[in-house]
């Protein structure tokens, strides 16, 4: 099979390691596609990592996933879909039959489970300046495991640029006085329940707290933007130069009692499984714009 391949320009993120960020373990999926060319379909399990993927360098054979009886299998195919806006393409969706599962919305997996994947291909990163090869990378644990829920991975503070939102679907409001844009980076695609995007005013999930350790007021917030389903919320903001400075870390909270203060993998939480109760808050990351590849 052939790489599902992304166009447009190559971008990065201002880290110090190109590497395997985190893994996710996938959902299956019932329809056949280019993807899935199995006629019960397959899982979809992402790969996040720390630079960005250039999209060239992409082959199905890149990566190898071990299981607990010590066989391997490789993917059916990969693309760099759904997170492939511009300032994303961080997060590489695999797709394969991995694992089998007594219910997909429910588990429990069927040994032998996934224990472990790596890179046994030429896969580049970049960070717009920089190209690492990331070949012999490898993850292992975490949410490989089925069961476990999402997590919030990373956060970064950007200004708020016309230029960057006329790239995105879902992007920041240009008449509300935004100034900064808080991306929250989640292990996998993060829903309210696995189907039905965020409200562009749930507020009340996120928490973000300054360095004296009180929360940054909801006024501030303006709008949630790029609530495509992937990996990559948005937090529009009005701040002062002084509240972009002592802004500390991202919260996604996590009341499985409240549909409005939790967040879900595509898989969804049937039943109360796969709760995102091992989130924990990031620290916040501030690009250097223009110079950021985010930035643009």
């Amino acid at each position: 099979p052939a790489s599902c391949r992304s166009n447009g320009t190559h971008i990065g993120r201002l880290l110090n390691r190109a590497t395997i960020l985190s893994v996710f373990g996938g959902h299956v999926s019932s329809r056949k596609t280019a993807l899935f060319p199995h006629k019960d379909g397959g899982e979809g399990l992402p790969l996040k990592f720390t630079w960005p993927v250039e999209p060239d360098s992409l082959q199905w054979h890149d990566f190898e996933f071990e299981r607990s009886d010590g066989t391997k299998v490789k993917p059916w195919g990969v693309s760099l879909n759904p997170a492939s806006d511009p300032n994303e393409r961080m997060t590489v969706l695999t797709a394969g039959w991995f694992v089998d599962v007594v219910d997909p919305l429910r588990g429990p997996e069927i040994p032998p489970t996934l224990v472990k994947v790596q890179v046994v291909g030429d896969l580049i990163l970049t960070n717009g300046t920089h190209r690492f090869n990331v070949k012999g990378a490898e993850a292992a644990g975490g949410n490989l495991v089925y069961a476990r829920g999402n997590v919030l991975q990373m956060a970064y503070l950007r200004p708020y640029s016309e230029v960057t939102e006329s790239t995105k679907s879902d992007p920041c409001p240009s008449d509300k006085g935004v100034t900064h844009v808080l991306t929250g980076a989640t292990q996998a695609g993060a829903t309210k329940d696995g189907v039905n995007a965020f409200d562009q005013d749930q507020f009340q999930l996120f928490d973000i707290q300054m360095k004296d350790g009180s929360l940054l007021p909801k006024t501030s917030y303006r709008a949630i933007a790029d609530r495509d389903g992937d990996d990559f919320t948005d937090i529009c903001l009005s701040l002062t130069a002084s509240q972009a400075v002592d802004i500390a870390t991202l919260a996604f909270r996590c009341d499985m009692d409240n549909r409005l203060q939790r967040f879900a993998f595509p898989k969804g939480m049937t039943d109360g499984n796969f709760p995102c109760t091992a989130t924990k808050p990031q620290p916040v990351t501030r690009l250097k714009c223009p110079e950021s590849p985010l930035c643009r």
